[in-house]
């Protein structure tokens, strides 16, 4: 059996192509990785059945809770700019459109009738029902601003990484025109040394990803139930209101 030879020079380009290979190889674990973790909050969302958002600046929130209950939607305004909107029939917009002047309002469907409860009390006692689901939505989205500025420091590490890969290619093709050259040995091994450097401190990342990822799914279980609960108590309201004349049709 004839033994192989390969020139130094090309065993050292192999070698670059290889360490630039893995480079590549862990820049798209990471943008997979990223993937992975943007599906999973999304999906956390979708199970809890609700978004929030919270401006700094106005201090609106809108959350958007979608039920089981067909034959029950409704819109809740505070007056102050803040919404919840529940939906089980898809048919929301036709309340949400209705509810744009701001003014505190309860607008809801119920049996294929619109109606708007526009009395104080009543008011005061559906913002207590849904009181729960805007402070998790408030929590959800406290910390999906932490998620957002770890993913953020992480992705710029991923960009980083992927020059610095880009580099080590670069190297090796340097390499395939130069034998034995030291100040690439050099450049090499400064960049392999950032590449590990930099692989730590994203897996330290990672791991403070990890619990506030399951602290979002917690708190997308409870948003679930308090959900569910606020749409069954907010229905009996809306059945007391109609029953008691202190409901208002609302033609569509």
């Amino acid at each position: 059996m004839k033994a192989l030879h390969v020139r130094p020079s090309l065993a050292s380009a192999l070698g670059a192509i290889s360490v630039f290979g893995l480079a590549l190889l862990g820049l798209m674990s990471f943008l997979s990785f990223m993937a992975v973790l943007a599906l999973a909050a999304s999906a956390s969302l979708a199970h809890a059945g609700t978004s929030h958002h919270d401006s700094d600046a106005s201090r609106v929130s809108h959350a958007f809770a979608f039920g089981d209950d067909d034959d029950f939607e409704y819109v809740l305004v505070d007056g102050n700019g803040n919404t919840v909107v529940n939906t089980g029939s898809g048919e929301w917009r036709d309340i949400d459109d209705r509810s744009r002047d701001d003014r505190p309002a309860l607008w809801f469907g119920l049996g294929g009738r619109r109606y708007v409860v526009r009395d104080r009390a009543l008011l005061d006692r559906a913002e207590d029902i849904v009181a729960p689901m805007r402070e998790l939505g408030r929590r959800q989205g406290e910390l999906g601003r932490r998620q957002g500025e770890l993913g953020r420091r992480q992705g710029e590490i991923g960009r980083r990484q992927g020059e610095l890969g880009r580099r080590q290619g670069e190297i090796a093709m340097r390499r395939l025109d130069r034998h034995d050259d030291d100040q690439l040995d050099r450049e090499s091994d400064a960049i392999a040394r950032q590449m590990e450097e930099l692989g730590r401190r994203q897996s330290e990342l990672g791991r403070q990803q990890e619990p506030l990822g399951r602290e979002q799914e917690r708190l997308g279980e409870l948003q679930a139930r308090a959900s569910h609960r606020a749409g069954q108590e907010l229905r009996r309201l809306a059945e007391q209101a109609v029953a008691e004349g202190r409901a208002d049709r609302a033609e569509r």
